[in-house]
């Protein structure tokens, strides 16, 4: 199967990403990790959790590579944006919500769980 332009732009974010966080966030998800249910629910609550606070997403934003690749992936791609909904789920500051709306999404949603 040919891959389109925003397929390629996905597949090249997710690999300049490649931080701890993501890392964590797939052994979760894959069941990689802790072993019983417990100890999962926990893993899973803490991984979470830890965005709420606001040193976390200051040290994400702060991260210069992290940002310049998410701009850059999202704004060189306007094609896969135009006249689009977007749905931005754990959005955090809404720093990704906002570029999605200036590379032209028709509506932006940004869902952001903690307080």
């Amino acid at each position: 199967r040919r891959r389109g332009r925003c397929e390629h732009s996905r597949l090249a974010l997710t690999m300049s990403l490649g931080s701890d966080s993501v890392a964590t966030a797939t052994s979760v998800a894959a069941g990689v990790g802790p072993s019983n249910e417990h100890e999962k629910a926990l893993d899973f609550a803490n991984y979470f959790v830890s965005y709420g606070y606001i040193y976390h997403q200051k040290d994400m934003l702060q991260d210069r590579l992290r940002m310049e690749g998410y701009r850059t992936a999202i704004l060189n791609n306007r094609a896969c944006f135009e006249g689009k909904a977007v749905l931005d789920v754990g959005a955090g500051s809404g720093i990704l919500a906002i570029w999605a709306a200036k590379a032209g999404a028709r509506v932006v949603y940004a869902v952001e769980a903690t307080s």
